[in-house]
């Protein structure tokens, strides 16, 4: 018995929806890691950025704590106060401020 050989042709329309396929997937891909990547960096500005407000939030409650003092009698005023500290001197009765020199009050009266 003869083996008879049976050309098959080529279905150049599958080919070509498998391309069609196998591009648009590719693409697909493309889109999602591009998008991927975008959020992951907007992600992580954001995070910086929120970062960075939180550290400036807490570096300006802490440089305004240190310039106020609640108080106490004169003798316990801060020996090194930074400027424009102020200080409530309970043997005064009012508060007062360190302008750089000198301890004064709020008519700018040395105290």
């Amino acid at each position: 018995m003869a083996i008879q050989r049976i050309a098959r042709g080529r279905d150049t329309r599958a080919e070509r929806q498998i391309g069609n396929l196998l591009q648009a997937t590719s693409e697909e891909v493309v889109e999602e890691i591009a998008q991927n990547k975008a959020d992951n960096a907007q992600n992580i500005a954001q995070g910086y950025a929120d970062g960075v407000a939180q550290t400036a939030e807490d570096n300006a409650k802490e440089y305004a704590d240190s310039l106020v003092n609640l108080g106490g009698p004169t003798i316990d005023r801060p020996e090194t106060p930074d400027n424009y500290m102020m200080y409530f001197d309970t043997d005064l009765n009012k508060p007062i401020w360190y302008n750089g020199t000198d301890w004064v009050d709020s008519t700018g009266t040395i105290v």
